[in-house]
């Protein structure tokens, strides 16, 4: 029973992040969803502000803290190990869900495209950059990243397979095609307010801050051939340096 309940805890925490992420391409530009980066009553500037920040600030120290291996050493010690991926999703989960309930939005607009081509156009730039997100996961392992592959095995009372260092696809062009497509997602629009500037600036800081942590840890488990793979491919940029 505890196995069957952890393996149901990993399917509803996965369940919450898809849900989000479909969620995400209406909230930010505005369109089939009943709350949006824009919708809602202008309130003060500073109060709007402040509560967006602490917003994204709980989801970057969630996901910096819950993220390093220290951590998932403590915590394994209180829940099983195969539960602990599926964990860290489910509380990211609840923090973006929070997010888009209480985002708070922010007057003022900064670029409105009137062409419908060029519009069109800004909307699939954003959709493409979505869709690198989905498939990048996938590049790697898209059920281990979100625990579904450990609380499977943890169901069946098998192993997962142990993660090798693997080059697939977009990693062969960017170090990080994952994060280059949430901000291509998150900048590419027709329509860019305040509120959705700040939405998209403050998770760029986040992006750049969370990039030099996951570096640093994968050059302490793989030196020899992360060193190597940062040599050659770049960061974020295809077709530049690397390092």
């Amino acid at each position: 029973m505890n196995r069957l309940a952890g393996f149901i805890y990993g399917v509803i925490a996965y369940a919450g992040f898809m849900g989000w992420m479909v969620y995400m391409i209406g909230f930010l530009h505005d369109f089939a969803v009943p709350k949006s980066v824009d919708s809602g009553s202008f309130g003060p500037v500073g109060v709007a502000i402040l509560v967006n920040l602490l917003l994204i600030l709980a989801f970057a120290l969630q996901h910096t803290i819950m993220a390093r291996p220290a951590f998932k050493e403590w915590w394994t010690g209180f829940i099983p190990k195969p539960l602990e991926r599926s964990t860290f999703v489910f509380v990211a989960d609840i923090i973006v869900w929070t997010i888009i309930w209480q985002w708070r939005p922010m007057e003022g607009v900064l670029w409105h495209v009137q062409s419908a081509m060029a519009a069109n156009v800004l909307i699939a730039i954003s959709l493409l950059g979505w869709i690198v997100v989905v498939l990048s996961s996938f590049m790697i392992n898209h059920f281990e990243l979100l625990g579904l592959e450990q609380v499977w095995h943890y169901l069946r009372g098998t192993e997962p397979k142990q993660i090798t260092f693997k080059l697939k696809g977009f990693y062969k062009c960017v170090r990080h095609p994952l994060m280059l497509g949430f901000l291509v997602f998150f900048w590419a629009t027709p329509y860019m307010t305040v509120g959705h500037l700040f939405f998209a600036a403050m998770f760029t800081v986040y992006v750049l801050i969370g990039i030099t942590y996951e570096e640093r840890d994968l050059m302490k488990h793989h030196p020899e051939d992360y060193g190597k793979y940062k040599e050659r491919v770049p960061a974020l940029i295809p077709f530049t340096k690397g390092q």
